[in-house]
């Protein structure tokens, strides 16, 4: 997030880190960021877990063994253990989702 910012006239006035899925109604983290920029008059910033730069290497390193499907990819991503952003499986659509961002 401070990279992000990098530069501008701005000051950080608070961190938070919501755990919960974007399928579910209740988040508390964001409740809280969101009272606290309503107090402080303040914009909120949300920076997305960058799980793209993280596994790209590793699907790099797969495709260069010779694994070239998205199929493949999310298999050898599994069998290293290679948990998604959400602990979960690795599949064919979000090892694609994942080369078309990086």
């Amino acid at each position: 997030m401070r990279d992000y910012l990098n530069g501008g006239t701005w000051s950080l006035i608070g961190e938070f880190t919501e755990v919960e899925s974007g399928k579910r109604n209740k988040r508390p983290e964001l409740e809280k960021a969101l009272a606290v920029c309503k107090r402080q008059k303040a914009k909120l910033v949300i920076a997305k877990l960058e799980q793209a730069r993280n596994v790209a290497p590793i699907i790099r390193e797969i495709q260069s063994s010779g694994v070239a499907s998205h199929r493949g990819i999310a298999r050898s991503l599994n069998a290293r253990g290679v948990a998604t952003a959400r602990g979960g499986q690795w599949t064919a659509v979000q090892v694609g989702s994942i080369l078309r961002r990086v």
